[in-house]
């Protein structure tokens, strides 16, 4: 595994993907989060950055998928 030593544009990438990810998902209610070791500042991480997007009913689920799917994302399946 690739670990690359901290940069702030992690901070700045994060940013510009959940602008995206916002605009994609209006009107759906949900959390968007950097998550994992590039959220941490001055942490060695791997170049990938990780969000988790939170919702609360589990209806939103699909909207989310659909949303998604309609930028270019897919879903790769539960691993629970």
């Amino acid at each position: 595994m690739l670990i690359n030593d901290y940069t702030s544009d992690r901070i700045r990438d994060f940013e510009k993907i959940k602008i995206v990810l916002e605009s994609s998902l209006n009107g759906v209610e949900s959390n968007i989060e950097h998550v994992s070791g590039t959220s941490v500042p001055k942490l060695g991480a791997k170049p990938i950055i990780d969000i988790d997007i939170s919702y609360q009913s589990v209806s939103e689920f699909e909207k989310i998928k659909s949303c998604l799917t309609k930028i270019g994302y897919f879903h790769n399946g539960s691993k629970y």
